[in-house]
């Protein structure tokens, strides 16, 4: 999917020059930041950066402040949430929760994303849905990924547990007008 989505951007790059237009790849779960990043600096396209998603990298074990640092410097526009993780027997499984209930360090993020570009624009995306699998207990999930991946497993899931401060949600136990319910109120507590 990376490689697919690199070609594409760069043929639209001399496009995206001619009329100064930014284009802003997020950070998705289908390639790293320090991948992202080398990228971004092949490139060197001053129209090209990233749309930082908060939480999205948490998918590929990397701790969302280490995303932050690596990605920060590149983006041009940004997606604010909180995601919070629950084991499962496979792994864990990853949600997106009210801003202040995750484990995502927000205000740091957002101070250096101000830092960057006082006036970047950052929307706030909540998702209501059942929680992710991310598998990373199976030999399977590891299988596309470099040696780096062990860390994950030694050092950065173990504090995932840590971090965590709230019971994820679950969708398969509502009814459709009480997700709708949930929604809203998920929205308001991100709005105070």
């Amino acid at each position: 999917m990376f490689e697919s989505c690199k070609r594409q951007v760069e043929l639209a790059e001399p496009v995206l020059r001619k009329y100064r237009v930014k284009l802003g790849i997020e950070n998705h779960k289908g390639w790293r930041s320090a991948e992202q990043v080398a990228w971004l600096k092949q490139l060197g396209s001053e129209w090209v950066g990233v749309c930082l998603d908060f939480g999205n990298n948490l998918s590929l074990c990397e701790d969302p402040m280490d995303t932050a640092r690596a990605l920060v410097p590149y983006t041009c526009f940004a997606h604010i949430k909180d995601n919070a993780v629950q084991e499962y027997e496979d792994g864990f499984l990853l949600s997106e929760v009210p801003l202040g209930e995750g484990i995502i360090d927000l205000k740091q993020i957002v101070r250096m994303l101000r830092a960057v570009d006082p006036n970047m624009i950052i929307d706030l995306e909540m998702i209501t849905r059942d929680p992710l699998k991310i598998p990373v207990f199976t030999t399977k999930y590891w299988a596309t990924f470099d040696d780096s991946y062990s860390l994950c497993r030694e050092e950065i899931w173990p504090r995932c547990w840590l971090w965590s401060k709230r019971i994820l949600p679950d969708r398969r136990c509502c009814e459709p007008a009480d997700s709708a319910a949930r929604n809203k109120s998920n929205w308001r507590m991100n709005a105070t």
